[in-house]
């Protein structure tokens, strides 16, 4: 089944909604749209954000001294000679 299948699915649901409730007004909005009715926003601004980087680089493998108190060697260690 193709999107424009279920497009025309909701349409008609709505439609018979709209017939069974005659005095409940309805409009098709963006999803946009609705969340601002629903919350009460009128702007549009999008949110500033600050992105940066960690002060430390992530590391692939734990360090040695986790692997120690399990008594297991773990590659990266076993090839730095820890």
């Amino acid at each position: 089944m193709t999107c424009r299948y279920y497009v025309a699915v909701a349409h008609s649901m709505v439609q018979a909604a709209a017939r069974a409730h005659p005095g409940v007004p309805f409009r098709y909005v963006t999803a946009r749209e609705a969340v601002q009715a629903i919350a009460g926003a009128a702007d549009t601004t999008p949110p500033a954000l600050a992105i940066r980087a960690a002060a430390a680089a992530p590391t692939a493998s734990p360090p040695a001294s986790r692997w120690a108190a399990t008594g297991l060697t773990s590659r990266a260690a076993t090839a730095r000679g820890a």
